[in-house]
């Protein structure tokens, strides 16, 4: 089934191929739908380079179903 990551409350990928990669700005709010996936879903945040702080590079987002919070986007200074 379809389980789409939102930045914003807006649609911006979809793991139907597996991983997905995702442009984000300073304040960005990014949310997994899993509303339709069966079962529990994990997915682990890769963040390339050193240039957030928010959400942290390896960081584990679990849940069943649902909107799956990841976070807000916070840049390093």
């Amino acid at each position: 089934p379809d389980i789409i990551v939102t930045i914003n409350g807006v649609p911006a990928g979809n793991f139907r191929q597996g991983e997905v990669q995702l442009t984000v700005y300073n304040g960005d709010y990014i949310e997994i739908d899993a509303s339709r996936a069966r079962g529990d879903g994990r997915f682990v945040v890769s963040v390339p380079g050193d240039g957030l702080s928010s959400p942290a590079d390896g960081a584990v987002v679990e849940g069943q179903g649902g909107l799956l919070p990841v976070g807000k986007v916070k840049f390093r200074p």
